[in-house]
This record gives C-alpha cells, sequence and structure tokens, in this order.
C-alpha cells in the first residue's frame, strides 16, 4: 500500500517558549526541487487532510485515503533533535546563547537549529542590494563629507547594537542639526 513519497524529518521545532510544537518536514518534488514545511503538531492531529494537502500542493506525493496514516506516521516518529522558530527580527537569547534574526540568516545560529518563520514577504526588505565595494563607493564615500548624511547611516547601524552593548535607544539632538535646522529656517 503506497503511502507517501519519501521525505525526512528534520527535527520538533517549537517557538522559544516551547510552544508551537512542529514538525520540520523535508523531501524533493518529482522535478528534483526541495521543499521544507513545518507541520503543527496541532494541524496533523486535528485537520491531516489540510497539512497533507499543502505537502501534496508542494509536490509531496502521497496515496489517495492515506493522509490519516502519513500524519500518525509523523506524528509518531521519535526525534531527539530540536530546532526553535523565530517569528520576529532582531536579537534573541535560545540556550544561553545570543543570536540575531534576519529572514535569509541568522547570525551566531546553533548549529543550524534555529529557523526564521516571520512573515515571508519581509525577506525581500533585507536582501542585500549590491556589493560592500557599490556601497562604499556611492553611499559611504560621498557621505563622508555631510555632518548629517554620517549621523544618519550611523543612526541606521546603531539599532542592531543597542540591545549587545546593553544601551537604551533614544533620539539624536546633536548641534549639528540644530545648526542645520536654524538656517533652513531662517532661509
Amino acid at each position: 500500500m503506497f503511502v507517501s513519497g519519501p521525505f525526512e524529518i528534520l527535527g520538533l521545532a517549537r517557538d522559544d517558549k516551547s510552544s508551537g510544537w512542529s514538525r520540520y518536514l523535508r523531501w524533493k518534488d518529482a522535478d528534483g526541487g526541495e521543499h521544507k514545511y513545518l507541520a503543527p503538531d496541532k494541524m496533523l492531529l486535528n485537520d491531516h487532510d489540510a497539512v497533507c494537502g499543502d505537502l501534496a500542493h508542494n509536490g509531496l506525493k502521497i496515496g489517495k485515503g492515506q493522509q490519516a496514516a502519513l500524519t500518525k506516521y509523523i506524528l509518531n516518529v521519535d526525534m531527539t533533535l530540536r530546532l526553535t522558530l523565530l517569528y520576529r527580527t532582531g536579537w534573541h537569547t535560545i540556550d544561553g546563547t545570543r543570536v540575531f534574526a534576519l529572514p535569509n540568516e541568522i547570525i551566531g545560529d546553533l548549529g543550524g537549529r534555529i529557523i526564521y518563520e516571520g512573515d515571508e514577504q519581509r525577506r525581500n526588505e533585507y536582501a542585500a542590494k549590491g556589493t560592500l565595494g557599490e556601497w562604499r563607493q556611492t553611499v559611504s564615500a560621498p557621505a563622508g563629507a555631510h555632518v548629517l548624511a554620517t549621523l544618519a547611516i550611523s543612526a541606521a547601524f546603531a539599532g542592531p547594537l543597542l540591545q549587545p552593548a546593553a544601551q537604551e535607544s533614544g533620539g539624536i539632538i546633536s548641534s549639528a542639526i540644530r545648526r542645520w535646522a536654524r538656517q533652513r529656517c531662517s532661509s
């Protein structure tokens, strides 16, 4: 009896508060494309047709009428690997280790055990655009001669560094900004 095509269960996943338990699955579709899917335990128990529908939609071959058998198998596989799901960008402390989550990268990742599951649309907002050399040439060098441009660029880099530096956020008021504002208002 055919139940499904081959797949792997990569590990048990949950959020950083030990809620939202899920199984993290991986398989290849008929064209050889790799897919990964987070199958929530709650849905595996209560709505196996929806989970299997998502799996089939992404290329996992599933035998007709075998949804219950497949989800029962997935739920009963013992896994020792634990994965942590993060739903927001920024700093997190996972198992005593500080990591910085971006949609496409986890900085300080604990050996691939952290998965960003936040808003898929945000991935493009954080994608690299150009090279470091291009940034130096087109942004950094021209801004170097301008106090306000340097301040704005520095402020943009400051946000992610506040938490590891144990500093609070605050506004930026400098004499340069006040002087610039006075000049703009008087002209």
